[in-house]
C-alpha cells in the first residue's frame, strides 16, 4: 500500500505540476487567439463593408441631385428653345415688314424724285411765264406811250421765253 500511495502521491504531483497546466491551456489559448484574429477580420470586412456602403449612399445621393440638375437644365433648355422659335416667328414677320418697307421707300424715293423733276420743270416754267408777261407788260407800256419800237423789242427780248411757255402747255 505503500507504494500505491506513493504512486498516487507522485501521480497527482504530476498533474498538479505547472507545465501539465499549460500544455491544457495551450489549445484554449490558440481558440482564443483565434477566435480573436476572426472577429478582428470581421470587424475589418464590416466596416469596409460599412465605409462602402457610406460612400455608395453619398454617389447616390450626388447622383440624385446631379440628375435633378439636369432636369433643371433640360426644361431650362425647352424654354429657351421655345423662346427661339418665337423669336425666329418675329424675325421672319420682321424680315418679311421691311422687305415691304423696302420696297414701299423705293417707291416713294420714285414717287419723289418724279415730284422734284416735277417741281423743277414748274420752276422753270414760271420762270419763263414771268419773263414773258414782264416783256408783254413792257411792250403795253411802250404801246401806251406809242412806242411801238420800244414795244417790238420788248417782245422780242422775252419771245424765247414765251414760245416755252407755249411749248410746255400743248
Amino acid at each position: 500500500m505503500a507504494l500505491d500511495a506513493l504512486v498516487v502521491e507522485h501521480a497527482s504531483e504530476v498533474e498538479d505540476h505547472p507545465t501539465r497546466r499549460r500544455g491544457r491551456l495551450r489549445p484554449w489559448i490558440g481558440l482564443i487567439a483565434g477566435l480573436a484574429l476572426l472577429g478582428t477580420a470581421v470587424g475589418i470586412v464590416a466596416h469596409d463593408e460599412v465605409r462602402t456602403n457610406t460612400q455608395f449612399d453619398q454617389t447616390h445621393r450626388s447622383l440624385d441631385i446631379s440628375q435633378g440638375h439636369l432636369r433643371t437644365t433640360l426644361a431650362d433648355l425647352a424654354t429657351v428653345r421655345q423662346e427661339l422659335d418665337q423669336v425666329d416667328v418675329q424675325l421672319f414677320l420682321t424680315d418679311k415688314a421691311l422687305a415691304q418697307d423696302a420696297a414701299n421707300l423705293q417707291s416713294a424715293q420714285a414717287t419723289l424724285a418724279s415730284a422734284r423733276s416735277d417741281v423743277s420743270h414748274q420752276t422753270t416754267v414760271i420762270t419763263d411765264l414771268q419773263t414773258c408777261l414782264g416783256g408783254v407788260q413792257q411792250a403795253l407800256n411802250a404801246l401806251a406811250v406809242a412806242d411801238q419800237t420800244r414795244a417790238i423789242s420788248a417782245l422780242n427780248s422775252v419771245s424765247a421765253s414765251c414760245h416755252r411757255v407755249v411749248s410746255t402747255d400743248g
